[in-house]
């Protein structure tokens, strides 16, 4: 069953279903690298610092930074397609 709609939102997803977002962000998780999904979790949820990634992967500030800017991208794009951001 889903959820009353409100004006706005799709049947997808409303303020009174998170767990859409919660789905979508794992299906957009399982879609990425093993690398790419690796670097992005130890950013943004264990919130390592970036020279902490570098070295832990082997590879450049630069290179993780670069990485976490496509990978924020690709996000951005998927949570647009999924209706949960405009």
């Amino acid at each position: 069953m889903y959820p009353v709609l409100l004006s706005g939102y799709s049947r997808k997803y409303c303020p009174n279903n998170p767990e859409y977002a919660v789905e979508a962000i794992n299906r957009f998780l399982a879609s990425l690298s093993q690398v790419d999904r690796m670097v992005f979790m130890r950013r943004y949820w264990y919130v390592s610092p970036i020279k902490e990634i570098a070295e832990a992967y082997g590879m450049s500030e630069s290179k993780v930074k670069s990485m976490l800017l496509r990978v924020r991208n690709k996000l951005k794009l998927h949570l647009e397609k999924e209706g949960i951001v405009k």
